[in-house]
């Protein structure tokens, strides 16, 4: 409410009130203007000459009817003074505040003031009650300046209204309903319980670990108090706080709140339950025991303070299991099979039992053989002495299978090489040991020794009838996957009715009488032992990748090859694997791509003879297999062929169906020789 009051005279004071009313707390309202007159005398003048004022004075004012109040609250009146003149004496104002024409506080204004005090203006705060009982009332506005006739009085028509009840709501909802975990969250779901993740609602349910968000809201409320089970946590009108780590109970959160209204209350549980017993590992072994054969049961669980352990039917293996007594602190039992239980198989099941609810079942099987059997091998793939061959296994250096005994006799695992033949031989004048077909295991490095006869050298070697490695003594096929041959030559050494001469020749060129000194024509005293020297024999080195021996690549991978040779005039390669024909002497280097096994030979040739050296690749590769053949009705197998040229051949044998099998013993059984 704005009330505004202005004094005005000819030649004299003009004298201005302005006047704010304020409920405090309540926005004011505007209603309309109006106007009202203050009378009094005005005796203003110089010292000995008084001059009575005009006894009319205009107010003006702007003032909200509908103004209202709460009962006992607190009005604010704001007052402004001023003047626009000069007086020479002190002007006093008076203003005084009443309610319903009575109770009046007397001047308030606690002073007189000069004009040039006013002329700025001068801003004065003033309080008034609201009565307590509700119902319209008049604020009394006495306003005048003292020592004059009378004050001009205003009241305001305003009214006390009851305070609105304060309103108070609390609620809770579920942040986190229990731990996630699969058999947690179907057992949540199987029982009813509040499981997703966010449900809300006047009360909450959650397992310990789960996390519940209480929320509260306030209205026309002053205070407020939220308690959970009687223990204050907040004073806010409003907010929200998370509670977790709860130990399983019942939790009770209230909001009691009070205003000039009144008061309320509201409340909210949240209930914590324990979670449901669960298994976190289970394990039973072996399945399947002889008579006095024992199996074990394990296990680990969380929130379980009791398990049982039952099997179907009345039988001895359920009676074994529930005399074992299963507690929660336990993590296995064992048990063991007794002459009742022979031949049968029980189907049993383990489940945990906790404040919250039970857990899922684990189910095992526990067989009792009747006897047992041990399985064992025969001497050719796939055939058992005693059992069933399973587990069969074509593998590139040896076929691998199983004999698997009856009951819980031991099912041992063969195993029969794969094998190549090495035909060896040695010619006139000295022996090759091993000799003959010589059998070894696929993947095997053999070794041969060439030994001459008195009075002869070795000539040659030749390795797979065309690889000339030289007069050496020893040779080695490194890693065998296929079928070789070998063969060693001799010549005969210098005759021994040659003379001093030639056996001084052989002693210059540091050589017994079995050396390699071709000793050919007439030695005598006269010819020069030099002469007689044969030129030396070609020295090679030759490397694949660095190496001398084995090389094992992928295919696709580099062969680097370097060789470095003396006393040779010529050099030729061969292989398998398109490394081949004449090479550089007395060194070079190439670089080719490995695309399947071979051995790589270096064959240098000059005055003294051959020599070679060789250096085996194996190029690895994945076979590729076509659709297995026909039955063999002879062994009842039938068998296929790697197709990828990339790969050494080799063929992969399984057994026939029975359906096969089958037609083969039927088409045995029909044949018949019909007489003509």
């Amino acid at each position: 409410m704005h009330l505004f009051l202005r004094r005005f005279f000819q030649g004299g004071i003009v004298f201005f009130f302005t006047l704010f009313l304020f409920g405090q707390g309540i926005p004011p309202a505007r209603a309309g203007f109006a106007d009202f007159v203050l009378t009094y005398v005005c005796p203003i003048g110089r010292p000995g000459r008084p001059v009575l004022c005009p006894e009319a004075t205009a107010v003006w004012y702007n003032f909200s009817a509908g103004d209202t109040y709460t009962p006992g609250q607190t009005i604010s009146v704001d007052l402004s003074i001023g003047s626009d003149d000069h007086p020479v004496e002190p002007l006093c104002p008076f203003v005084s505040l009443g309610i319903n024409n009575s109770n009046y506080t007397g001047d308030l204004i606690p002073g007189c003031y000069t004009a040039r005090d006013l002329r700025g203006g001068t801003f004065l705060s003033f309080t008034m009650t609201a009565p307590l009982t509700p119902g319209p009332f008049t604020l009394n506005i006495s306003v005048g300046l003292s020592g004059y006739r009378s004050p001009s009085v205003k009241s305001i028509p305003l009214t006390v209204v009851a305070a609105p009840v304060p309103a108070a709501t609390i609620s809770a909802a579920v942040i986190v309903a229990e731990a996630p975990t699969w058999w947690g969250r179907t057992l949540a779901y199987l029982t009813g319980r509040d499981h997703p993740a966010y449900a809300s609602g006047p009360n909450a349910t959650i397992s310990t670990g789960g996390t519940a968000r209480i929320s509260w809201n306030a209205l026309n409320a002053t205070t407020c108090s939220i308690r959970r089970n009687g223990i204050p946590f907040s004073t806010a009108l409003n907010g929200s706080q998370d509670f977790s780590g709860l130990l399983a109970g019942t939790y009770t959160f209230t909001i009691s709140c009070s205003g000039p209204g009144g008061s309320a209350n509201d409340s909210v549980q949240v209930i914590v339950i324990a979670p449901a017993a669960s298994f976190n590992s289970t394990s039973f072994a072996p399945s399947s025991v002889n008579v006095g054969g024992s199996s074990t049961l394990s296990w680990s669980t969380s929130n379980a303070t009791s398990l049982d352990a039952w099997c179907d039917g009345a039988t001895a293996a359920d009676n074994a299991w529930r005399q074992i007594g299963i507690s929660a602190g336990s993590t296995s039992k064992t048990v063991t099979a007794t002459a009742p239980m022979a031949g049968t198989t029980a189907n049993c099941h383990l489940q945990a039992y906790g404040p919250g609810g039970a857990s899922g079942v684990y189910n095992f099987s526990w067989a009792v053989n009747t006897a047992a059997n041990d399985g064992v091998c025969a001497i050719s793939h796939y055939n058992c002495g005693v059992g069933t061959s399973i587990n069969n296994s074509d593998n590139f250096n040896d076929w691998t299978w199983t004999c698997q005994g009856s009951g819980a006799g031991l099912s041992p695992s063969c195993l029969e090489n794969k094998t190549q033949t090495i035909t060896a031989s040695a010619g006139a004048g000295g022996i090759i040991s091993p000799s003959g077909n010589v059998v070894v295991n696929r993947g095997t490095s053999p070794a041969f020794t060439i030994t001459p006869s008195g009075g002869y050298n070795i000539s040659s070697v030749i390795v797979d009838g065309w690889l000339n490695v030289g007069p050496v003594s020893s040779y080695t096929f490194n890693s065998v996957t296929s079928n070789h041959s070998i063969a060693a030559s001799f010549t005969a050494s210098c005759a021994p009715n040659q003379g001093s001469a030639c056996t001084s020749a052989l002693n210059v060129c540091g050589m017994t009488n079995t050396g390699s000194i071709d000793c050919s024509g007439t030695c005598s005293a006269s010819t020069p032992a030099d002469s007689l020297c044969p030129p030396p024999s070609p020295s090679v080195t030759f490397t694949i990748n660095g190496s001398t021996g084995l090389v094992s690549l992928t295919r696709g991978d580099a062969r680097n090859f370097a060789w470095s040779v003396s006393n040779a005039s010529s050099c030729t390669a061969f292989s398998n694997d398109g490394w081949a024909g004449s090479k550089s002497v007395p060194n070079g280097n190439e670089s080719l791509s490995a695309n399947v096994t071979s051995n790589h030979t270096l064959q240098c040739s000059g005055p003294g003879g051959t020599t070679s050296k060789s250096v085996l690749v194996n190029v690895s590769c994945v076979p590729s297999t076509g659709n297995y053949g026909a039955c063999n009705c002879t062994n009842e197998t039938k068998t296929r062929t790697n197709t990828n040229a990339a790969c050494l051949p080799w063929n992969e044998a399984t057994d026939c169906s029975n359906a096969e099998k089958n037609i083969c013993r039927t088409e045995s059984y029909n044949w018949k020789e019909v007489a003509p």
